[in-house]
């Protein structure tokens, strides 16, 4: 039933080609139908939604740039009110719970 003969493996087994839905029985990794969702260009199937996956990929890495430009524009800026910062240290401090005595 399996149409490629594995001699490593000493079995018989399907193609190995992603989005196959029919292998071929020429005894090769190549495909006669292709899954729903891809298109069968000489023997492989490619996926018909590629340029989307690109265009999330590269959504993604603009927007994990930008986060991270934005942290390090926050972590590089100066401290304009110290004393500000130094009380609301402070308060936070003394807001923590404790243990009875």
């Amino acid at each position: 039933k399996e149409p490629i003969p594995d001699k490593d493996m000493g079995i018989c087994r399907a193609c190995l080609v992603d989005g196959c839905d029919v292998c071929t029985t020429a005894g090769q990794d190549t495909c006669a139908k292709c899954q729903p969702g891809f298109t069968l260009k000489e023997g492989k199937c490619e996926n018909d939604n590629k340029y989307y996956w690109y265009a999330l990929g590269g959504f993604c890495a603009f927007m994990f740039l930008f986060f991270c430009a934005y942290m390090i524009d926050l972590f590089t800026r100066p401290i304009v009110n110290e004393a500000g910062l130094k009380h609301a240290l402070k308060a936070r401090s003394l807001s923590k719970p404790r243990m009875p005595p």
